[in-house]
């Protein structure tokens, strides 16, 4: 199998799994394994759109443009050139990534909320108004 070590050009590559399925359906999936009580709520777009710029811009939510933008769409990343390129095979679907990535969060959640001086991405986000609307619901 090539690997991207071994690639010698400057290229762009999407990496995704197949079979993708909806957020409602990946998150049901997380949910149903985590064994956990969550549930998922659903809002008009438009309103939540609205409601999730505004909080950004008021800065009592961490969830910015990127977000507001992705949670609101569906989108497929075309993952052909890197599967033609270096061979590319998804081991994981979306819903067995998430739940690693959350699995990960439990188990390591006080280690990873007294890191400091790392990148955004490496540590807890400041909740804000996201506390709040779980409180409620």
């Amino acid at each position: 199998m090539k690997s991207a070590l071994n690639y010698e050009k400057t290229d762009i590559f999407n990496i995704g799994s197949d079979n993708v399925k909806s957020f409602n359906e990946v998150y049901k999936y997380v949910i149903e394994k985590a064994g956990s009580k969550s549930r998922l709520l659903h809002f008009p777009k438009g309103l939540m759109t609205l409601a999730m710029k505004i909080c950004f811009l008021l800065r009592i939510s961490p969830l910015g443009p990127y977000q507001y933008k992705m949670i609101s769409a569906n989108f497929v990343f075309d993952t052909t050139k890197i599967k033609e390129k270096l061979n590319f095979k998804p081991t994981l679907t979306n819903e067995e990534m998430l739940l690693k990535s959350y699995l990960y969060y439990h188990n390591n959640r006080k280690e990873i909320e007294t890191r400091k001086d790392v990148s955004a991405h490496n540590k807890n986000a400041k909740m804000g108004v996201i506390k709040v609307l779980k409180w409620f619901m």
